[in-house]
């Protein structure tokens, strides 16, 4: 079975193919501690891998029909995927997902909190919070944001839009049976909450691959940014939120 649909198809579990891996030396693991929560409606867990040094958590919806579904991914590269299932047999078209990374980087891992009210609250490392409705896993905002949610559907890029009024984004659009992050020809548009224009940037100039497919982050932090303002003069970067 292709290991991203194999991914995706087990709630909770996690394969490093198609995944991104953090360049990162000296990164403090007890802030990652692994925890999980479970309830009705949804079921989270954070962990730390150490193979990749990777932060991650993974949120799926507790109660599956027919193998149709949507979960999210998010870890401490800033990576945030929305991964769709369709059902069916062909992994071409049974699958996808949506890649994005938000940034710039005010938290070193992201983090997960259970509200009153039952909402799930995911901190990423960017400082923005996605909330999902305790009642039925439903998007209900993501802050300093504007998002939007679509129902399940292989013809809608993956069902959810951001844009974002602080800070600025990548977005490597959908793919059907994979990662558009996968492909490193491929290209992946950079925006800005301070700009109305785009750019796009070609995924193995801020990626890197290895003979697995894995990929990985070729710079972080501020030498990240000093490679979008190089790539992307035309855009203005928010560094704090």
């Amino acid at each position: 079975m292709n290991p991203f649909i194999k991914l995706c198809l087990t709630a909770l579990a996690i394969s490093l193919v198609g995944s991104p891996i953090l360049a990162t030396e000296a990164l403090n693991t007890s802030k990652c501690e692994p925890s999980a929560f479970r309830n009705d409606v949804f079921q989270v867990q954070k962990r730390w891998d150490l193979a990749s040094r990777r932060c991650y958590i993974l949120v799926s919806p507790t109660k599956i029909t027919n193998l149709t579904y949507r979960d999210y991914y998010f870890d401490n590269s800033g990576y945030f995927m929305v991964f769709n299932s369709f059902a069916g047999e062909d992994e071409s078209t049974s699958a996808g997902s949506r890649s994005f990374f938000l940034f710039p980087q005010v938290e070193e891992y992201p983090d997960y909190s259970v509200e009153a009210n039952n909402d799930l609250v995911i901190k990423m490392i960017s400082g923005h919070e996605l909330r999902l409705s305790g009642k039925d896993f439903s998007v209900v905002s993501l802050s300093s944001a504007v998002i939007k949610e679509k129902p399940i559907s292989p013809n809608n890029n993956g069902g959810i839009e951001i844009k974002l009024l602080k800070g600025f984004w990548l977005d490597a659009g959908f793919k059907l049976g994979g990662s558009r992050l996968g492909n490193p020809n491929n290209k992946t548009t950079v925006k800005s909450a301070s700009s109305e224009k785009t750019c796009s940037i070609v995924n193995r100039s801020f990626l890197n691959y290895d003979s697995d497919g894995d990929f990985s982050m070729k710079l972080t932090g501020l030498a990240f940014i000093q490679f979008l303002q190089k790539k992307c003069p035309q855009l203005k970067l928010e560094f704090i939120l």
